[in-house]
């Protein structure tokens, strides 16, 4: 339903016009990401991820945008801030043979290594009672180190 991506924060739901200015302000204060990882790793048998070499300039992007907005704690607050682990997402809840392929046609072209140079808000169905993947969709996109 999501393109393969880097969580920044997860949710962060109902935002008004000022909240979307307070991120654009904090991104822009933010440099470019530069970002490589080469190995994949699971989150139990529901989520297969590219673990980054170097995941701390993502972690302080999470880091400030949970400062800006504490009412929105990582994971719905089932996961503590410190025990957030950057990664970049290929699959979430798919059956087990799908994300085990998806593993293997990944590993072919490991390792990968790109710049992030804006973070993206995306809104999908709520998580709750969904038993398949629903669209999700492209809300905005805020430029990293426009300042």
């Amino acid at each position: 339903g999501i393109p393969a991506h880097l969580t920044v924060l997860h949710p962060l739901e109902a935002l008004r016009a000022r909240d979307h200015d307070r991120l654009e302000a904090l991104f822009a204060d933010e440099p470019p990401i530069s970002y490589a990882g080469r190995r994949t790793g699971w989150f139990g048998g529901q989520v297969l991820y590219i673990a980054l070499d170097d995941a701390s300039p993502v972690r302080r992007l999470t880091e400030q945008v949970v400062a800006a907005f504490p009412d929105h704690p990582p994971y719905g607050g089932a996961i503590p801030l410190e025990d957030v682990m950057p990664h970049l997402t290929i699959g979430h809840a798919r059956p087990l043979s799908e994300l085990l392929a998806a593993e293997h046609a990944v590993a072919a072209h490991l390792p990968v290594e790109d710049r992030l140079d804006r973070v993206e808000l995306w809104s999908g169905p709520a998580l709750a009672g969904r038993t398949s993947p629903k669209p999700w969709r492209h809300v905005r996109s805020y430029r990293l180190g426009t300042r």
